[in-house]
């Protein structure tokens, strides 16, 4: 049986839900993940449903 790889594992908000959206992206970027993904629902997406996505992770993109 082969071994996942790092690069095979997303992080995820939905374990974040009790946390503000910044922690969870500090916390991705502290255990390395290479991806993420975002569950379009509260409390992080939909606090922002006047702000488009992008404007939301703009200042989190390097």
């Amino acid at each position: 049986m082969t071994k996942i790889k790092r690069s095979q594992i997303t992080g995820m908000n939905f374990h974040y839900l009790h946390y503000p959206f910044e922690y969870f992206l500090d916390a991705m970027e502290k255990y390395q993940f290479q991806k993420i993904e975002l569950l379009g629902a509260a409390p992080h997406c939909l606090q922002y449903a006047n702000t488009a996505i992008e404007n939301l992770l703009d200042p989190y993109l390097k």
